[in-house]
Formats: structure tokens, sequence, C-alpha cells
């Protein structure tokens, strides 16, 4: 549908259903009235948004003790914040927006402009320039049509729609300019525990953190804590423009810098101007360790509401215990939603497979991105999309035509180029192990560093029983992937750590060598660790080469060579017991844990033999081999 939508029924279906879903037949206005008449249900939302677009507050004062703990704008910022944009900037800005964004009140859409560049291109250029060179912009340039999306299925208030601005391409192209500026600067302004909205950070982050807080909440013996969440309920589109232009001055931006942003803001009259907070909650207290007193003062001094665990938090569940099968049940209703909402009797089986690929299958991409789901959860939204696909449904009690791991694999090997839920959720968290792996300039690896590693290498190190479930199933995830980090970088493919490498990674398209006696024993890279590592362990030196010309040719006492002889066999069946353990049944340990597991095994077989048999000098080397 890249130049438009196809005449057909389909398509009419979808717009017919939308058309529906969009009517307003009645409204409940803000006094909780009921408003049934076309004139009713246009007053309430005027009424609704004259209240919010409108003030008659003064502005909230500038603290600047607060101002003064954080970063300012620095001399060293003016030239970046101030320099002239380029022709190639603007036309690169115009062509970054989509063809079908909705016009402004204008009419006209990027499209016509990509179009018509040749001719107009220049014009749009020196309008653009001409605003940052004199800081003046027409109003008709960014006035703004406002349309309202439905927050939900069936809007019952007029708080439950979601006002969309349609601006001018114009002025588009001018804030998508200065945005790109400021990203330059904001990440040195703007303390790196904010996540969302800044370029190369992620809210991410902070659920990882918000889990990890609360790892030990809900449980005895522990120091009296709770946890605030503060609901800023329109905070970045009801801020008085005032205190926009106070803030600007109290962190020192250029003046020019905050006459082309004030020029952007104050001209158009659709900017929400009242700032708003909404609830705040504290949940949860600790019953053993907070006083009932206490708990009872700071409710009624704050007019905080007391919440419980589990809550949502930038909509994912944060709670102590793993995610169960019903906490996710929501993304099993939102899949199946989709399937009913597309007008799937419509589609084709080429039509529900591309919509399986694109949609169903990544509406989990966002949770999958953080925790490891329960395995009840994947199999359920694959059945609904096995379903669809067959069927055209959500239930198909029919034999499906295809094997479901067939349907996954490539078209190139004779599927259909689905994604292996399980798997592609293991390489979304693969990236959070990448993360660390590379040391990522991010406040979770930092945090992760503090608390979690405290100094020990990030491949050796496995998590304690009083860490997250969150934590320890990304180590989990980690075993899966240390085959794959090597010599200190990612061998995937080829290419560094990207999420579609590490899937096909894990999904078995990685480079195979010739498995040959010289490869298994000691020449690939997970047999020769192997090796190293026991060396490191018992300070032996031992052979990866020729195993049986080493054996004949090494000098020392008999029963020194047969520990060393001891060592090498181990290591040979461990190596082959893991070979077929990884094949077989996809399980890797870590090179160190097979290490251990061999001497623990010759610790066993020298703990049998006589002792008396031994002399001292054998006895002391045993103890400094760590055999005794």
């Amino acid at each position: 549908m890249k130049e438009g939508d196809i005449n057909s029924a389909y398509f009419h279906g979808i717009l017919k259903k939308r058309r529906n879903g969009n009517k307003v037949i009645f409204i409940e206005d803000m006094k909780g009235k009921m408003c049934d008449s076309p004139e009713l249900v246009q007053t309430a939302f005027l009424d609704y948004y004259m209240q919010l677009l409108g003030t008659n507050q003064t502005t909230t004062k500038i603290h600047r003790k607060i101002i003064d703990q954080g970063q300012r704008c620095r001399d060293e910022h003016r030239p970046i914040l101030l320099r002239p944009v380029t022709g190639e900037e603007i036309r690169a800005a115009v062509f970054s927006i989509p063809d079908n964004k909705s016009p402004g009140p204008d009419g006209y859409t990027s499209k016509f402009f990509k179009d018509a560049w040749n001719e107009i291109g220049g014009e749009v250029i020196n309008v653009v320039q001409d605003f940052f060179r004199t800081r003046q912009l027409l109003k008709q340039v960014n006035a703004t049509n406002v349309t309202l999306i439905p927050k939900c299925d069936r809007p019952q208030t007029v708080y439950q729609f979601r006002p969309i601005a349609c601006c001018n391409v114009v002025y588009k192209v001018i804030s998508k300019l200065l945005c790109a500026i400021l990203t330059e600067v904001l990440p040195l302004i703007i303390d790196p525990n904010q996540g969302a909205f800044i370029q190369n950070r992620s809210i991410q982050e902070n659920i990882l953190i918000c889990q990890d807080l609360i790892r030990c909440y809900e449980k005895p013996n522990v120091s009296p804590r709770c946890l605030f969440k503060i609901d800023l309920q329109k905070a970045y589109d009801t801020v008085e423009w005032s205190f926009v232009e106070k803030l600007l001055e109290e962190l020192r931006f250029p003046v020019e810098f905050q006459e082309m942003l004030m020029q952007c803001i104050t001209i158009s009259s659709l900017v929400f101007l009242i700032p708003q907070w909404g609830n705040v909650w504290i949940f949860p207290w600790q019953e053993r360790g907070v006083p009932d007193q206490l708990k009872h003062d700071i409710l009624s001094v704050s007019g905080f509401i007391e919440g419980k665990l589990p809550f949502k938090y930038f909509g994912m569940p944060i709670q102590t215990t793993r995610l169960q099968k019903q906490d996710c049940e929501c993304l099993v209703e939102k899949i199946c939603s989709r399937i009913h909402g597309y007008g799937a009797k419509k589609f084709s089986y080429a039509g529900r497979l591309v919509l399986v690929k694109a949609v169903l299958t990544t509406l989990h991409s966002y949770w999958a991105s953080l925790f490891v789901l329960p395995k009840g959860i994947i199999a359920k939204v694959e059945a609904v999309c096995r379903n669809f696909l067959w069927d055209n449904c959500a239930d198909y009690h029919r034999v499906p035509l295809m094997a479901w791991e067939t349907v996954c694999k490539p078209k190139a090997k004779g599927g259909l180029g689905i994604k292996n839920l399980e798997m592609m959720n293991k390489a979304l968290i693969g990236k959070l192990v990448n993360w660390i792996a590379e040391d990522k300039d991010i406040i979770w690896v930092k945090w992760v560093k503090h608390n979690h590693l405290k100094g020990v290498n990030w491949w050796q190190y496995q998590p304690g029983a009083n860490t997250s479930w969150v934590w320890r199933r990304v180590c989990r995830v980690k075993q899966d992937l240390v085959a794959a980090y090597t010599n200190g970088a990612w061998d995937i493919q080829g290419v560094g750590f990207t999420t579609a490498s590490c899937y096909q990674w894990l999904m078995g398209s990685r480079p195979k060598a010739s498995e040959d006696l010289d490869h298994l024993f000691f020449g690939c890279d997970y047999s020769l660790r192997i090796v190293q590592h026991l060396q490191q362990n018992t300070g032996l030196n031992l052979p990866v080469g020729n195993v049986l010309d080493w054996c004949l040719q090494d000098t020392g006492t008999k029963m020194k060579r047969g520990v060393k002889a001891g060592m090498i066999v181990g290591a040979i069946y461990h190596v082959w017991h893991h070979r077929n353990k990884c094949r077989n049944e996809g399980v890797l340990l870590r090179p160190q844990k097979v290490a251990t597991n061999i001497v623990d095994d010759m610790k066993l077989r020298v703990h049998g033999k006589d002792r008396r048999k031994l002399t001292i000098l054998e006895l002391d080397w045993l103890k400094g081999v760590g055999l005794m």
C-alpha cells in the first residue's frame, strides 16, 4: 500500500469499521452529565478543551536551588545551538516525513513537497533558513488542526479521547531541525536517570532498575521501605509558556535559541498550557517494618494513595515474583483483538501470512525485550498465530497443514519465514547481555556493575539467590550465548552483535566447522577454552595437540603422568558429552564450569587411591595442583 489503498472489499470493510468506531453518539461531560444530541456533544468537548487549553493561574516559580543541582548549558554549547542549517539538512528533514502523515490546515502532505521538490525546494529552503536567521515565524505556518482519537474501544467520557495535532509540513521541518540540534546538547544537560525522550537512552533501563529495586518487597525480615510512583498527567503537553521561557533562561540557553523555541510554541493556538499533576501512589508498605502511625501520617500529610504490588510501570508489570501465565494474558488478548479487527475474513493465505509476520508476532516484542516470557504464553501466542494462519480465527481444532517448526524455518529451507518466538525472546534479551559485555555507558549497566558484578568478570559471574527474577533470567540467557563470545568479542555470522544475527545464531544458522578429531580435541574454541581453564585451575601444562604423542613423551613419575592423562581423558569425555547435549537439547555449559567438573571427577579418583603408596613429594604435588 505504498502508493495508496486498493479499492477492495477489505479496504471498505476496514473503513466502515473505523468510521463506526469513531462515531460519537453520546458522551459524558466534565460534570458527569450525559449528552446525547450533536449540539450537547459539541458543547461538552468545547468546554473540556477550553478548560484544558486555557489558563487562569500564575506561573510556577522556578527554584534555583534545584536548577543548581543539575547541569546547565555551557559556552561550548552555544555554537551547536546557533549554527545555521544547510539546504541538505532541510531536504533530509522533508524527505524523512512519511508520505501518509495527515496534512495540516494547508492541506498539503509531505508527498506533495517531495514530488515537487525540483520546483519548490529552493523556496522551502529559503523560508526555513529565514526563520533560523530572523527568528520570526508567520502565524499561518504553525496553525494546527487537532483530531480526537479514542483511547479505548468504547469511550464514554470526554477524558477518553487523545488529541492529535496535525501540523503543516514547513512547521514540521522547522521542529525537526530544532530537535536535531537539541539532541546534541540535551544528553549533556539532562541526568542519566531520565531514560525516555533522550537519544540513545531507553525506558527499558528504568523498568529493569525498578524491577531490581522491589526484589525484597513482600519478604520478611527486611528493612522498612516504600516506593513512590508519580504519574505526571499530560506533563509534556500542558506546560505554561512563561514557565518554559523562564526555565530556558535559568538553564542558560542562548537568547537567540530561546526566541526560536518560543516562536514555535507561543504562536500556536493549540499548545497545551496548564501543568496538571496526576495521582501519586506509595506502594507497598513493608508490614513488618513501617509503623502504622508513620504510614498514616505520610498519607494524611501528602494526600498520596497507597498502592499494592504488582503494578504497571511504562505498561510493564512490576512484581517480586517471576512472570506467570496469567500475568501475560493481556498479550494474547491484544493479538486476538488484532485478528478480529483487521477484517480477517477477507484475507487470503498470503495476506494472513503477511499479517502474522508483520504484526502478530511482533506485538510481544516490547515485553520480550525485557522479560523472558513464560513458555505457556509463548505457546499460546504461537497457537493463536497458527490458528489464524490456517483458518482465519483464533481457535482451530483441525490438524495444521504444516508443523509449526517447519513454518518457522527460513523460506530457503522450506519454511514460511515466521520468527520462532522463544528464540526471538532470547535474542532480544541478548541485547541486555551485550550492553554489559560492551560496558555500554548507560545507567542500567552502571547499576549492574555496582550492585551485581562488583568487579567480577561478566562471563564468569553467577547470580545469587537474593537477586531479582529478571536478573537471573538475563544471566541464564548469557549462558546460552557464552559460546558466541570469544576473545573479548562477538563471533556471530561474521559481524558484531545484532538482534537479527543473534536470532540466526540461536536458530542454528551459524558456520559449522568439520567435526574431525583435530577440531574436537582441541581445535575448536570451546574445547580449547576448557583445557585453558584446566591449566589455570591446576597449574598443569596440558597438551592441546596430539594427546598420544604427549603421553608417550611426558616425563615424570607414573602417578603424575596418570593425573595429567586423566585430565585429558576427562576433557575428551566432557567435550564429547556436551557436544551431543548441545546438538540434541540446545544446552551448553560454560567452559569454566566444565573444567570445574573435570577437576571434581579427578579429585574423586585421587581420593579413591591408597595414600600409603604415595610418597610425601607426590602428596605435596597433588595438593599443589588442587586435587587433595
